[in-house]
This record gives C-alpha cells, structure tokens and sequence, in this order.
C-alpha cells in the first residue's frame, strides 16, 4: 500500500509540473483590469500583463488555493482534447503541427510526457501482479500466501513421507552383516530429518507469514545448521565405503535443494542462505553489479521499490538516448533538426505510455488475449503513420524506418534498464 500512496503523489506532482511546464498559454482570463502588475508594476489592459506574463486578477482567498490544484489534476481544457484524438488516430498530423508552430492549439509534448509517464506507473503500481477476476478455485502464489504456504509444505511433507517409507522397507529388506545395512540406516537417518525439517518449516512459517524477511530469516539457520550436521556425520573412510559415500553427498545437497524450493515458492525468488553465499562470492568483484546483486538477494522487496522508483524517476532519460538513433534515419535530409526529433520522441513515448497503461489494465481484468494483440500491432502501426505524417515520408520511407525503429527500441529499451539497474543499485 505505500508503493500506491508515494505513486499517487507522484502522480499529483507530475500533474503539477506538467502545468507548469505547460504554463498558460493559450488561455484568456474572466476579465481584464486597468491596474498595475502587483509583479511588475507595469499597466495591466487586459487579462494577462504584458511584460511579465502575470494574471491581472489574482485571488487571496484560501479555498482558491485548494481550486487551484483541482482546477490543475482534473480540468483537461480545449488543447487536451485537441491533442489526445490526434495522437492516438494521427500522430504525424500532431508532430507536424506542432513543429510547424502551432504551439498554443495543442498540449506541449514535454508536458504530455511527463504526464504519462507518472500515470502509467501509478496504473501498474496498482495492476501488476494482481487480478480482479473470479478465483479458480486454485491456490496460487500472490493470492492467500498462508494457504498457498501450507499446501505447498504439505505436499512436499507427504512426499518425504513416502520416501521414509521406503527406507524403513530397505532397511528390513537388507541382509545382517552386510555393507548394506548401514547404508540403509543412514538412508532413513537422512530421510527422517528431512522430514523433520519440513515439519519445522512448516511452524515457523505460520508463525512468520506476516512477513516475508521474518520467514526467510527463519529458514536461513535451519539450513546452516543442517549442513553442519550433515557434513560431521560423513564418513571418514571414503574408500571403504564408496557407495555409502554417494549417498550422503546426494542428501547434502538435497536437504538445501528442498529448502530452496520452499522459499522460491513462497517468498517468490528469494534463495536459501547457501545460494546467497554462492552468488555474493561469485560476483563480488564485479563492482556496482556485484554489490546490486548481493542488495537483492538480501532485501529483495526494497531492491524491487528502488528498481521501480527508478524506472519511472529517470523515464526522460529515454529522449535522450532515443534521439541519436532518430538522427540516423534521416541525418542526410535537409532542414531536419534534433528539435524534430525531440517532439517526434515525446509524443511516441507519450502515446506507449498511454498505450502501456491501458494493457496493464485489460490484464488487470482479466482480458489477456486482447491486451496481448493491443501490445504486438498497435506500436508499429502507430510509428508507420507518426514518420510519415511528421517527416513527409512515402509509405516505402516510412515503412523500412519503422522496421528501423523497431529494432531501435529494443537497443534503447536495453541501455535504459541497464542505466536503471546501475542507478537503484547505488
């Protein structure tokens, strides 16, 4: 609930910047007045004065204040609907427009984007990893996590029942005297504190499902100890006993191996403590993606906040990495500047953010297939008519720069999750 309350601010404050990025131009006031700017001093004739800018009637009342920022979350004047049908129905005719100087009849790109932007992940904050539909009836992860726990720990306690079962029979079933009578002992010696360990999982998982650091917490020194444990009843004399040798190494790795699963499962990705251990060696010279990685093993809910406060703080950074690959399409055209490009690529993003934003929400009920179709034509379909309306292009030029295009987005989109990783692993 707090990654949707800081979104929801956030979306306030982009409300607010996007206004004032936006400004007010374009806009007439109730009426003029013959004073001076109470900024500027100069005489005010009309609505707005003429050397500053300023409104000539201000309001001192403090329920304005409060009409102020309703009037600037939720009025959506004359260029917001100017805008918005032809950015989703013709893209190219609202690029060229605008380039061509037709400022005030629409809602500038830059404030556009940074709109968005902040709705679009204040829309998923709300709609990933959850569904409104009917329940299948089917326990799953995401949805009633002590029961999901707990079906998960009982099937895998039965299932390590069965194999105690059968190491009681080998052990009836092996011959005195033989070297197949430790062997078996020790095979039921393993399986039963298997199960006893799942047993214990089990409790303290109830005890500890209201919080996933407690749970994996308390997971993480039963699965030292068990590997202590196990490693002091090795046997010494490896030679004589190589079959007995096999056993033991496969249930020191097994124990870990079931531990692993259940916090897999449960915790959804987090690893037991010797996994942790594995990958922190592993990668612990290899700088800030070292030090990233070891910061999600051990707290992986705050490294998933940091990761999406990222993503969405540092969205503008996809203009600027966008711009050179724009360039390219069309650096040998005349009278083609980067400030082109640059309106070209807000109004693209700011249609998929939209277009992203309204996905999240068909997935959120339910409608997959829909969504998925939305999310596979929609995007090339919008690029081939957004080149060719804003650079003049014929249907062959338009055609082979948005296969260009396309490309272009998945090496875009590449730099940018990596900028996003090294920037929230700092």
């Amino acid at each position: 609930m707090g990654l949707e309350i800081e979104a929801a601010g956030d979306l306030v404050t982009a409300s607010l910047v996007a206004k004032e990025v936006e400004g007010d131009t374009g806009k007439t006031g109730e009426h003029g007045h013959s004073a001076p700017c109470a900024n500027c001093g100069t005489l005010v004739t009309a609505n707005y004065c003429g050397s500053c800018g300023q409104k000539g009637h201000l309001h001192k009342s403090v329920l304005h204040l409060g009409e102020e920022l309703i009037h600037g979350l939720l009025h959506f004047d004359t260029k917001g609907w100017r805008t918005l049908p032809l950015l989703v129905a013709r893209p190219g005719q609202l690029t060229r427009r605008y380039i061509d100087g037709q400022r005030t009849r629409f809602v500038s790109p830059l404030a556009l984007f940074l709109f968005m932007m902040f709705f679009m992940f204040f829309v998923f904050s709300l709609t990933m990893g959850t569904s409104s539909g009917p329940s299948t009836g089917k326990v799953t992860e995401g949805k009633n996590g002590k029961a999901a726990f707990e079906q998960k720990m009982n099937e895998k306690i039965a299932e390590q029942k069965k194999l105690v079962a059968e190491a009681e029979a080998d052990l009836k079933e092996a011959e005195p005297g033989t070297a197949e009578v430790p062997e078996a002992q020790h095979k039921l010696d393993e399986a039963k504190k298997a199960l006893d360990g799942l047993n214990s999982a089990l409790a303290a998982g109830k005890i500890a499902m209201t919080g996933t650091a407690k749970f994996t917490e308390t997971i993480k020194p039963a699965s030292r100890n068990a590997g202590k444990e196990t490693a002091k009843e090795t046997p010494k004399d490896t030679a004589k006993e190589p079959a007995k040798e096999a056993t033991t190494e496969n249930a020191t790795t097994k124990e870990p191996g079931i531990l692993e699963e259940i916090v897999h499962d449960v915790t959804e990705g987090l690893t037991d403590q010797d996994t942790a251990v594995n990958k922190n060696s592993s990668h612990s010279e290899s700088g800030w993606i070292g030090k990233g990685i070891r910061h999600a093993v051990d707290n992986p809910e705050l490294a998933k906040y940091k990761l999406k406060n990222a993503a969405y703080k540092y969205s503008f950074l996809l203009v600027p990495i966008s711009l050179p690959f724009l360039w390219l399409m069309f650096f040998w055209r005349r009278g083609i500047t980067m400030y082109d490009h640059a309106v070209f690529s807000l109004y693209s993003l700011s249609f998929m953010s939209l277009l992203f934003t309204l996905v999240a929400t068909l997935s959120y009920f339910e409608f997959s297939g829909l969504a998925a179709s939305l999310f596979a034509f929609i995007p090339p379909v919008h690029m081939f008519l957004q080149l060719r309306g804003a650079y003049g292009l014929s249907r062959y030029g338009a055609l082979w720069r948005t296969c260009f295009l396309l490309f272009m987005t998945f090496i875009v989109l590449t730099m940018y999750a990596l900028v996003v990783l090294a920037l929230s692993a700092t």
